[in-house]
């Protein structure tokens, strides 16, 4: 039995993998490995001591959508649900079939899902994967949003390929947003800084526990959002130097279904290095899931 260990531990080591939804026929490509890093490689075992993914696992299933080039968030987030929420959920992840790519195969995920956590940069999807999108919403279950998910499924030019389509209303119907750019901000010096902060009123959101309330310098440069849908609840806002107006950068929403809806337009890949940020994203994600936020980081 001596000489077969090595190839135990491989098959041991690809059944105990966290999944990821490829295109079904398309190969992961060299790079999409590298781009996932470290989310490829997992513990062997839930917190129960079970294999992941199995019949008596009994964490939620989270879905992360990613197809966006701009942030790199086909790295960032990966890395950050593995680190920050695979105790309490089961992650699966649906990706472009190829950089640039408005194919995201592998959408079936999403029939099991609890919730999902999407960042998704003008993706003009085939109808039938779109429908699969609006499905997962129309069940009211919850989403988590980023960054350029509030421009997720509008081209620039207005225009979708045959047998493609657009959903240009999806910011403001689900995210509850009002997208129209940003004030291009790219903090060399104090004038073009974004600065963001949480409003005394809100500061006992679960969503913000264990965040600090004072303002704080980010990465992000500020998205145009205001007005909000009436009913979004502002949870942090921001400026850029001394500019005015300020704007929210972070809400919650209730879709038209009557899901969940977590959204926030920072997500630069700097943010990511920021427990703050981390914290915001983590608590969102278990606040949308009806799990209780966890305490401390």
């Amino acid at each position: 039995m001596g000489h077969l260990a090595p190839y135990l531990t491989l098959l041991l080591a690809i059944a105990m993998a966290p999944s990821t939804a490829w295109a079904a026929d398309s190969q992961p490509q060299a790079s999409d490995s590298k781009k996932l890093g470290s989310p490829m490689v997992a513990s062997a075992n839930s917190p129960s001591g079970q294999p992941l993914h199995s019949a008596s696992d009994r964490r939620k299933q989270l879905v992360l959508l990613l197809a966006e080039e701009e942030y790199h968030t086909t790295t960032t987030v990966p890395a950050f649900a593995q680190n920050k929420l695979g105790r309490d959920f089961k992650i699966d992840t649906v990706l472009w079939d190829k950089p640039g790519s408005h194919n995201l195969a592998g959408l079936s995920a999403l029939g099991k899902a609890d919730v999902v956590l999407m960042s998704l940069w003008r993706r003009t999807l085939p109808k039938e994967q779109l429908d699969q999108i609006r499905k997962y919403l129309a069940a009211g279950k919850p989403l988590v949003a980023i960054r350029t998910s509030s421009h997720a499924f509008s081209s620039r030019d207005g225009k979708a390929p045959p047998g493609h389509e657009q959903w240009p209303d999806f910011d403001r119907t689900v995210l509850g947003g009002h997208y129209q750019g940003h004030y291009g901000n790219h903090g060399q010096d104090e004038a073009t800084t974004s600065y963001v902060w949480i409003p005394a009123a809100n500061q006992q959101h679960p969503i913000l526990r264990g965040l600090a309330p004072a303002e704080r310098r980010t990465a992000s440069w500020l998205y145009k959002m205001s007005p909000l849908a009436p009913a979004a609840k502002v949870l942090m806002m921001g400026r850029v130097g001394t500019r005015q107006p300020q704007e929210p950068v972070a809400w919650t929403n209730v879709s038209p279904a009557g899901g969940r809806v977590f959204y926030t337009s920072l997500g630069h890949p700097d943010e990511f290095k920021d427990q703050e940020f981390l914290r915001l994203l983590r608590n969102a994600t278990y606040w949308a899931a009806d799990l209780p936020v966890p305490v401390g980081k």
